[in-house]
């Protein structure tokens, strides 16, 4: 049921340096990319640096407090007007409370619904507990009536870190227990990202960036989208086409499987069709 639904997909991290708005750049690039219809915001108005990396390039973020009743009000109706495939909303680190509070008063579950949408609540995580014990309050609040998705960036694991605190927790176990999916975030070299800091480009303009550093962004992105894959039906991108393949694989062999007596014959057709 929730792969039919267009998603309204909430961007969450700790304070500071865990990757968040790194996260939502490479999301929303992988969507323009897929030609989803998408709307992206940047609700950090304190720090809108999803915002500021997009301000040059074709595909505008826009900022809006959505902790602010007026400025939520304006989200909804542009959902609404707009009916985009995809929301995508770069939240304030560490703002679950207040974001809960938003959500309840503007009944945003039920909203979604009637909308014909789905929220998910994507979090980056780190490796403290701060950004699980966030997760954790977010999943008692919404239950099933949200999707999960948990961000790993690799910038964490780096010099002996690593995810054994989330891995080995009740609030992972709830996680999967709620059908959460799991995701990798490669790493962006550091140099690479500052040099798209400083001159607050986006990845669609990769294009503008030294040669060396084009090379960099490019292995990022490609080694991001697998990973972006697997929580496709949750973050609104299309179902990969290798996906489509081992679905129709099945079908076409049973197909060739009936027939007549000459098995050395039939034999190369069934595996051809394998390959296709």
């Amino acid at each position: 049921m929730t792969s039919n639904l267009n998603r309204i997909v909430f961007i969450l991290g700790g304070k500071g340096g865990t990757g968040k708005t790194l996260h939502c750049r490479q999301l929303y690039h992988a969507l323009i990319q897929a030609s989803v219809n998408c709307l992206a915001y940047d609700a950090d108005v304190e720090n809108p640096e999803f915002e500021d990396y997009h301000t040059e390039c074709q595909y505008k973020v826009k900022r809006l407090n959505f902790l602010k009743s007026a400025e939520a009000k304006t989200l909804f109706s542009d959902i609404d007007q707009h009916k985009p495939a995809v929301v995508l909303i770069d939240m304030p680190g560490a703002s679950g409370k207040a974001t809960r509070e938003q959500l309840q008063k503007f009944g945003a579950f039920d909203l979604a619904k009637d909308l014909g949408y789905r929220i998910t609540f994507d979090t980056v995580l780190n490796n403290c507990y701060n950004t699980i014990n966030s997760l954790r309050i977010m999943m008692e609040f919404c239950g099933i009536q949200a999707d999960y998705v948990a961000v790993k960036s690799l910038m964490w694991t780096q010099e002996g870190l690593n995810f054994s605190r989330w891995e080995k927790s009740e609030e992972r176990k709830r996680f999967l227990e709620l059908n959460g999916i799991e995701i990798d975030m490669p790493i962006l070299d550091l140099s690479t990202f500052d040099v798209m800091h400083e001159e607050a480009l986006s990845f669609f303009e990769k294009d503008q960036l030294p040669f060396g550093d084009r090379i960099l962004v490019n292995s990022f992105l490609n080694l991001s989208l697998p990973e972006l894959q697997k929580a496709a039906q949750y973050l609104g991108l299309p179902a990969s086409p290798t996906d489509t393949t081992a679905a129709k694989t099945p079908k076409s062999t049973s197909k060739k499987k009936t027939p007549e007596p000459k098995v050395e014959e039939s034999a190369p057709e069934v595996a051809a069709s394998g390959t296709k």
